[in-house]
């Protein structure tokens, strides 16, 4: 989860436009100053639980369909796997050669 709330913390603001994206409920999750990037990391908890379309390309999705919201986020997560060479943004390792399937293991294992 460490590299996923890194990745969008940028956007934690954004945390229930991430959470109704990745269909998960944020109704609980009040906006109160300071707890977005807690509000995010629980929207990402969700999503795990949830154990539905938890793979990098519903990231990319969810941040195509929300470009102005999470442009930087999209930039950080495609640096993250690899997609793109640009030095300036420094997220983690390159995930390219990773399958979908294990980015709850490769979350897990960040967030342990």
């Amino acid at each position: 989860m460490a590299a996923v709330t890194k990745i969008f913390v940028s956007s934690a603001n954004q945390y229930r436009l991430i959470g109704a994206g990745l269909g998960v409920d944020v109704s609980d999750l009040m906006p109160i100053p300071g707890t977005a990037s807690d509000n995010l990391m629980s929207v990402f908890q969700r999503w795990f639980d949830a154990d539905r379309d938890v793979n990098w390309d519903t990231l990319i999705k969810l941040c195509d369909d929300f470009p102005n919201q999470l442009g930087k986020a999209k930039s950080n997560l495609l640096a993250y796997i690899g997609l793109i060479q640009d030095t300036s943004v420094s997220v983690g390792p390159s995930l390219a050669s990773h399958s979908a399937s294990s980015l709850q293991v490769v979350l897990f294992m960040t967030y342990r």
